[in-house]
């Protein structure tokens, strides 16, 4: 159903998240029972107390990675947000002003923040554009795209304007108002 996430990036970092929280668990669990034989005897023998401070330190570093790995799920849950903000735009542009009110955020916060996710390649049939008027533009629907996925440009047969239409939908001409339907490219 996913036309503008990139589901295979999607999925690569998905993978990589769950990788990092599962072994920063793994390295606090591991640290966390050479702290315990410091305190308590195992088969008589208690590890020496010099070595508390450094697994101390070694449980504090394997959090690193479970931080990377949560603030990696963070911008697949963010980059799922913008996508369904792509998907129920209606003119092919999603602006400033669109963003802002549906993500609940200024507009300074939110085109740094869809730099990054479109960098990281989260994003597909579609771009940012920064230059000017900051928006996200959505890509020509191709044959065979499922409804309401792109847009195409229909020429208007009373007026000779065009439109960007979202393939599948019924619009109007931007010139003349004349009715006009969005059908998808061969």
């Amino acid at each position: 159903m996913a036309k503008y996430l990139n589901m295979d990036q999607v999925y690569r970092y998905e993978s990589i998240a769950d990788k990092l929280v599962k072994w920063g668990f793994i390295g606090i669990c591991f640290f966390a029972l050479g702290v315990l034989c410091c305190f308590f005897p195992i088969a008589g023998e208690k590890v020496s107390m010099k070595l508390l401070p450094v697994y101390i330190i070694l449980m504090a570093a394997c959090g690193i990675p479970i931080y990377i790995g949560k603030k990696k799920n963070g911008e697949i849950s963010t980059a799922m947000r913008y996508e369904k903000i792509f998907g129920s735009d209606v003119d092919g542009t999603v602006t400033a002003e669109e963003l802002s009110a549906q993500m609940n955020k200024p507009s300074f916060e939110i085109f740094p923040e869809l730099d990054i996710l479109f960098k990281k390649g989260y994003f597909q049939n579609c771009n940012l554009q920064l230059g000017g008027k900051p928006c996200v533009k959505i890509d020509n629907a191709l044959d065979g795209d499922d409804l309401g996925t792109g847009f195409v440009e229909v020429k208007c047969p009373n007026c000779g304007g065009t439109s960007h239409i979202r393939v599948g939908t019924n619009g109007t001409c931007s010139y003349c108002g004349e009715s006009l339907f969005g059908k998808s490219q061969k």
